[in-house]
């Protein structure tokens, strides 16, 4: 059996410090003597987090708590699975340092670039009638 931490929301990134969703509520599970498995419950994950955490296998994690201390948890690796509403992490953390969170910042959304739009000194190919509403062939 584990002892249960106190509950509160986080923000969850993978290895590429893509931010992969926040949830309302997360309790960690104080592994017992003997145990490096670490336990993570998550509840109300966003869809996405949900979705991405629930296949998650062997991969690296990081977790930013909202707490006052600002925890952090850094998962060399953890896999994940549906429990009902909510997504159990179980995984081994990285050594704590005290210094998680120093110099690293999440990676930035890229915007994607602007579509090139149809220059009139250019004229745009027509498209063939056949392509047109005709269903694909099964061959």
């Amino acid at each position: 059996m584990t002892d249960s931490v106190p509950t509160f929301g986080a923000r969850f990134y993978d290895k590429e410090k893509q931010d992969l969703g926040r949830a309302t509520r997360i309790a960690t599970r104080v592994p017992r003597n003997g145990s490096t498995l670490t336990t993570v419950d998550v509840v109300g994950a966003e869809p996405a987090l949900a979705r991405a955490l629930g296949i998650l296998d062997h991969a690296a994690l990081r977790i930013h708590c909202e707490d006052e201390a600002r925890t952090c948890y850094v998962f060399r690796w953890a896999s994940g699975y549906g429990n009902g509403a909510e997504v159990r992490i179980q995984g081994v953390l990285e050594p704590r340092t005290g210094r998680e969170l120093e110099g690293w910042t999440p990676r930035t959304s890229a915007t994607p670039a602007p579509r090139a739009e149809a220059r009139p000194d250019r004229p745009v190919a027509p498209v063939s009638s056949w392509l047109m509403g005709r269903p694909k062939r099964p061959w």
